[in-house]
């Protein structure tokens, strides 16, 4: 999963480079050249390309690969899309950039030929894509020093629900339905445990007076108005 974003980030590197530094079309009865930022929507592109970049080091740095994946592929999904839209438009957008003539049915009066950095740009989105592609479908490989998150509902000694969280994932309770445990009680959704992210998968464990029981951490048990007020300075959590 990792090599494949990591692969991703490559393709939308070449793809950059091939749309701001290579031609993308060489205009020959002209005798000029056109890169991909002469077209409004190849900046588009572009920005595209980068904003990947990001998202796969936040996916790297909050442990949420997965969701790193599937927002890659959307993104070079539709960079590729604009990408089609300007091969296929090339005439009608650079027009105006380089006063291209055309007919009186609007057929383009010219010829263009493609250069370098179409066949680039092309191969960086469709590397981007399709790597993003074998990174969501791969099942993730871990490490010994991985850590899982495991939470389960229990009801008198019996399981009645339980998840075992290898990505970074809050912990949410409550009557909606939409939380991970709903629970017959009298608010919407109280997050018991918050992730933080970072490398070492940071979490917080939010206490509140409605709470009953007992918190355990690092071997020590205490009701959970008792913790908040020894480890908390705001009265909200910990």
């Amino acid at each position: 999963m990792k090599l494949g974003l990591i692969i991703a980030i490559l393709g939308a590197v070449v793809a950059i480079v091939g749309g701001t530094v290579l031609p993308l079309y060489d205009i020959v009865f002209l005798g000029k050249q056109a890169v991909m930022t002469d077209a409004s929507l190849g900046i588009l592109v572009i920005a595209l390309c980068a904003a990947v970049i990001p998202v796969i080091a936040y996916g790297f740095y909050f442990r949420k690969l997965k969701q790193a994946a599937s927002l890659s592929i959307f993104v070079s999904g539709t960079a590729l899309g604009v990408f089609t839209y300007i091969v296929t438009q090339a005439p009608q957008l650079l027009a105006t950039t380089f006063n291209l003539a055309f007919d009186s049915n609007g057929k383009f009066q010219g010829f263009m030929e493609a250069g370098a950095g179409f066949w680039v740009v092309w191969g960086g989105l469709l590397l981007m894509l399709f790597a993003a592609l074998k990174s969501f479908a791969s099942k993730p490989k871990y490490s010994q020093d991985v850590r899982f998150l495991r939470v389960a509902l229990m009801w008198k000694d019996t399981l009645l629900r339980e998840f075992i969280l290898s990505e970074g994932q809050d912990v949410t309770v409550g009557s909606d339905l939409r939380t991970m445990f709903p629970l017959p009680v009298d608010f919407e959704t109280l997050t018991l445990v918050r992730h933080k992210g970072g490398r070492q998968d940071h979490y917080w464990l939010g206490l509140t007076d409605k709470l009953d029981g007992k918190v355990t951490i690092d071997g020590k048990t205490e009701a959970p108005a008792d913790y908040k007020k020894k480890h908390t300075t705001n009265g909200v959590g910990v």
